[in-house]
């Protein structure tokens, strides 16, 4: 920590003491990332009981800070993965918003039919995160034309972040739906047939909630090494199909012959799906929210 890091540490500190103070909670649910540390000391000063989650397969520096004090740390895999106090983890999953919950023919069609893909295409999404991945729009624009080209039902909608929106700039065809980001991305993700995304745990949930059927590209540069940590325990279950991102050059061989399989094989694809689907757990947030009554309650 520098001392830039640590002055906004004070700031912080103060600021959430301003926070709760005003907010008077029952209780806290500090999700990770960095904030939480100032709000976690503070409740803990205040007694106020917090509890910590993990969405990711290691627990993020954060979380690790301000656990000690902490009711209960829940986690997103079984608490085995992890090295808090086994009395105090609860595994519960990782909460997913209500409209990755459900799907069925019609969503699929009319998500489609919004997008502008016929009902028997193939679909295939590509998402980098919020921001983008260069790395990989530019693997996928690589390899683009040869997959076109292999599939004339094939449709492609690529979520290219700000960075890289003139991506498509020059190719010709209808078959290619690329934005910087979507609105409503459940509609899109429900179109897809086939997911390339990386390995963040919040959207990997979204993805397994729909029975997707994945092709992953954790990120190796994230600190903590959490998408490779995550891409790991997927590979484990053999529920996603794993492409590394050295693979990614110079010409994405391997990333065309992963996509190309699964658009081959239906049977594949809906396999894979329901193996992700299998390693979540839909009730998270209720699970979650259960929890935080009994801390709040003074129950747990």
């Amino acid at each position: 920590m520098n001392f830039i890091d640590a002055f906004k540490t004070i700031i912080g500190l103060f600021e959430a003491r301003s926070t709760i103070k005003k907010l008077a909670p029952d209780a806290v649910l500090a999700k990770g990332g960095f904030v939480c540390v100032p709000v976690g000391l503070v409740a803990s000063r205040l007694n106020i009981p917090y509890m910590t989650h993990d969405s990711d397969a290691i627990p993020g520096l954060a979380n690790r800070i301000i656990s000690k004090k902490a009711i209960l740390n829940a986690t997103a895999l079984p608490s085995h993965y992890y090295t808090y106090p086994e009395e105090k983890s609860v595994y519960t999953g990782i909460p997913v918003a209500e409209e990755f919950l459900s799907i069925n023919e019609y969503d699929k069609d009319n998500s489609r039919k919004n997008l502008g893909i016929p009902n028997d295409a193939l679909v295939v999404l590509i998402t980098g995160g919020s921001q983008g991945s260069t790395r990989i729009n530019l693997a996928i624009r690589t390899i683009i034309i040869r997959l076109l080209d292999e599939n004339d039902k094939l449709y492609v909608v690529h979520a290219v972040g700000e960075t890289d929106k003139e991506l498509y700039d020059g190719l010709n065809t209808d078959r290619v739906i690329s934005k910087p980001f979507f609105d409503n991305f459940s509609s899109v993700v429900k179109a897809s047939d086939v997911v390339i995304t990386r390995a963040g745990a919040s959207s990997m949930a979204e993805f397994a909630a729909l029975s997707k059927a994945c092709i992953v590209i954790p990120s190796p540069f994230l600190a903590g090494g959490h998408q490779l940590e995550n891409a790991k325990e997927l590979a484990k279950a053999k529920s996603v199909v794993i492409v590394n991102e050295s693979d990614l050059t110079p010409d994405s061989e391997k990333l065309l012959q992963e996509i190309s399989k699964l658009l081959k094989n239906k049977k594949d694809r809906i396999q894979l799906g329901e193996k992700l689907h299998s390693s979540i757990k839909l009730d998270a947030s209720e699970h979650i929210a259960d929890l935080l009554v009994k801390i709040a309650s003074k129950e747990s």
